[in-house]
């Protein structure tokens, strides 16, 4: 018995199963986001890490994110499987017409979507002694029907990021809630794209800082022998170029008093001060009109269906969306702060970075890479929408999401797994927990344990 016992031990450490394998317990999860990773940053070769991932493991070209292409929805949108107008997180800031007050990043801003429930908390209420980790995600530090994670960490500029990685391995390793899935947030190359734009040399600089994080990840997990874990790296929206040169002056326009911003650049909620509605409404729409005006005039019903935002509580009365490249005067404080941030002269030719557009611009469109016991390796699949990741988890889990509200499709995000739903194995030759299993099995017929 012992000598088996010592073989099954001696043969995990050789393949490099955890002993969370010879346990049966499901590879641990751990989710990466690189806020603003844009999917062509792969190609310019400065992540050698991230590639190496990506070509040993299994990706989309790209992943289809939700409108507005911005940091909070997506973020909450990968976490519910919920598309805006269902978790009503609509912007990074947004007016509450229940609560009459602008909402940032706050409990009243996440917490207001019924039937929302980030899958953090989904995979503690699935049983089997499963534990969270949230490190700084949006919407992490707040209760989702009474629970939070068992581990979290709010959110802290210029937290390095090694050291996040260090408290999540603390999370992993713990003794007595090891945590089987963990969100991770990295605020790059997302803040360096705002601060000098996505074709920078400090973009770039920043891009090789992302990637040695995911390499000092994958050295910590082997350091504590945490072997048997998928690892997924995504994003949330892309990033484009934009300047001064090109604000859309909603002044000339409007008349001073009779409205109000309820979001920000580039998609614009307007809401007209009473007794002015058919008066705004009138004239945003005869500018959008214009020949060669930048930006498109919606009433909140006239909203496109597809972009799922307006049967939110929250939509605007109207809604001003800018083409690409081009912002609203609301933008003139957003860029003078990127410049302050950045110890930058400001010009009008000044380049900075921003998001937000309609996600059907290809600038927009964030990564997705996955590797791991779990995942098909060697691999592309078709992009799949960001809102079927609810579903993904669920799968690497083991969680019953059926009594959950989300708009994802397991069919989409099927082809990504090693083992697909129909039982049929697609993994690669070698060594892996099953084969372990049967060894194990073969181990107690064969010496009689």
């Amino acid at each position: 018995m012992s000598s088996c016992l010592l073989s099954i031990l001696l043969l995990c450490s050789s393949v490099g199963v955890s002993l969370a394998a010879v346990t049966f317990l499901q590879p641990l999860t751990i989710v990466v986001s690189l806020d603003g990773f844009y999917y062509k940053y792969l190609e310019r070769d400065l992540t050698p890490n991230i590639i190496r991932l990506r070509d040993e493991g299994v990706s989309a070209p790209y992943m289809i994110n939700i409108f507005p292409t911005k940091t909070f929805p997506n973020h909450f949108s990968i976490a519910t499987g919920q598309y805006a107008e269902d978790h009503h997180v609509l912007d990074n800031k947004v007016f509450d017409p229940i609560l009459n007050k602008t909402l940032g990043y706050s409990e009243d801003l996440f917490t207001k979507g019924k039937s929302t429930v980030p899958f953090w908390i989904v995979n503690e209420k699935s049983g089997n002694n499963k534990h969270s980790g949230v490190m700084m995600w949006p919407g992490g530090d707040f209760k989702y029907q009474g629970s939070l994670p068992t581990h979290g960490k709010t959110f802290e500029w210029n937290y390095e990021f090694n050291k996040r990685v260090d408290t999540v391995i603390k999370w992993i390793t713990n003794s007595s809630a090891p945590a089987n899935i963990v969100f991770l947030y990295i605020e790059e190359p997302d803040s360096s794209g705002h601060k000098f734009g996505p074709n920078s040399v400090e973009l770039n600089n920043t891009l090789r800082k992302v990637d040695d994080t995911i390499a000092y990840l994958e050295t910590s997990l082997k350091n504590n022998r945490v072997h048997n874990y998928n690892l997924i790296i995504l994003s949330d929206h892309g990033m484009t170029s934009v300047s001064l040169e090109k604000v859309i002056d909603l002044t000339k326009f409007l008349t001073n008093g009779t409205y109000d911003f309820d979001t920000a650049t580039p998609i614009l909620g307007v809401s007209p001060k009473k007794g002015f509605e058919e008066e705004v409404a009138e004239k945003l729409k005869k500018a959008s009109s214009q020949e060669g005006s930048n930006f498109s005039f919606y009433r909140k019903d006239d909203i496109p269906d597809e972009w799922r935002y307006k049967k939110s509580f929250r939509a605007p009365p109207y809604l001003l969306v800018a083409k690409h490249g081009y912002v609203f005067n609301d933008a003139y404080e957003t860029i003078k702060e990127y410049a302050s941030y950045a110890k930058r002269n400001l010009t009008p030719n000044s380049i900075f970075g921003l998001h937000g557009y309609d996600p059907s611009d290809k600038s927009m469109l964030p990564i997705f890479i996955a590797n791991g016991p779990s995942f098909k390796r060697k691999h592309t699949v078709k992009p799949f929408k960001s809102v079927d990741l609810f579903s993904l988890f669920a799968h690497l889990v083991g969680a019953d999401i059926r009594s959950y509200s989300h708009s994802g499709d397991f069919r989409r995000v099927a082809d990504l797994l090693a083992v697909q739903a129909d039982g049929k194995s697609d993994a690669s030759p070698g060594f892996s927990a099953p084969s372990i299993y049967l060894f194990m099995f073969a181990c107690w017929i064969g010496f009689g344990l």
